[in-house]
């Protein structure tokens, strides 16, 4: 189990979640659905070679880069959420 402290919020009446995850343990612990160019109903768009090339060219032209963004998760059932105070609450996130 992997246990993230996060900041909740409320917008438009919908409770959120916002705090930060290393890759490697995003990539362990989520899936994404993506789009295939049959079917647009996927959540991510298709991936394609020639995007993924501009964008490690893009991050590789100096030394220490990085290509900060924010990505949005659709947490399940699976994830726990434990209240620590008013704001703050800890996620657990299962291991598979």
């Amino acid at each position: 189990m992997k246990t993230i402290r996060a900041t909740r919020f409320r917008q438009k009446g919908t409770t959120l979640y916002s705090f930060h995850i290393d890759a490697r343990d995003m990539e362990s612990l989520c899936f994404v659905e993506a789009a295939a160019r049959d079917n647009r109903k996927g959540l991510q768009r298709v991936t394609e070679a020639s995007r993924l090339r501009e964008i490690a060219d893009f991050v590789g032209r100096t030394p220490n880069s990085i290509l900060p963004n924010s990505i949005i998760l659709n947490l399940t059932n699976q994830v726990t959420i434990r209240e620590e105070d008013n704001d703050n609450v800890l996620l657990d996130f299962p291991n598979n």
